[in-house]
Parts: C-alpha cells; structure tokens; sequence
C-alpha cells in the first residue's frame, strides 16, 4: 500500500454502516463526540525488510467516546473498540494490530475526553514498486 493510502483505506474499513454509529475523522477542529480519529505515531515510519521501500507505518486510530462525564462512556468506549477491531480483521488490507492502550483521558480542543489508543503497523511501499 502506498503511504498515502493509508488513512483513506483506514477510514473506510471504520466507516459507519448506520446512522447511529460513530464517524470517522481525520484532523478536526472539534470531537463531535463519540467518533475515530486517525493520526501518526511516533515514529511515523520504521523500516521493514531489507530492499530499502518497504516500511511500518505507525498509525494510529484514536477511539474517543465522549467526554469524562457521564460514566456510561466507558462501556461506549469499550463497545467502540471491540468494533475497531472486528473490522480491521476482516478488512481486506492487512492492519496488524501492534497495541491496544489503556483507556485515559485525552484532551482535544481544551475538552478532556474518554479515549483508547489503538496502534497499527500496516506496511507501506515508498519509493519502490
């Protein structure tokens, strides 16, 4: 997969499948609640294989499911990421899951939310065929 697939082909094995699932975003302004969030880790890449093209991408797909209060988030987050991860495992692109984080609050636009990480390592092709 080419680097700059990567977070178009993750949002569309997250994509709601109904109207009361949440969406997924990329960079917002503002959480609009319960949602995905995809962004980089550090590092962004790591080299895999010997040819030099190949590498690991460290992606990483924020799983927000509102804020603190009230303390249902928890079973909303925990819903959420059994969710994440059914589909990623059906999903015809390989999303090799590398962890899944604790639960924790995560700020985003000065609001603290109820969030968990989940880190993938997909491969990446760069600058070979």
């Amino acid at each position: 997969m080419a680097l700059s697939d990567v977070r178009v082909k993750l949002a569309a094995a997250l994509a709601p499948v109904s109207d009361d699932e949440p969406p997924v975003v990329d960079f917002p302004d503002a959480i609009p609640g319960p949602c995905y969030q995809l962004a980089y880790g550090f590092p962004w890449l790591i080299p895999f294989g010997n040819a030099g093209c190949n590498w690991r991408c460290n992606t990483v797909v924020n799983v927000i499911a509102g804020r603190l209060e009230p303390p249902t988030n928890l079973s909303t987050l925990e819903d959420m990421t059994a969710t994440a991860l059914s589909r990623l495992r059906v999903d015809a692109q390989m999303w090799p899951v590398d962890q899944v984080g604790v639960p924790e609050n995560a700020t985003y636009a000065g609001v603290t939310y109820l969030a968990a990480r989940i880190t993938l390592l997909p491969v990446v092709s760069i600058g070979g065929t």
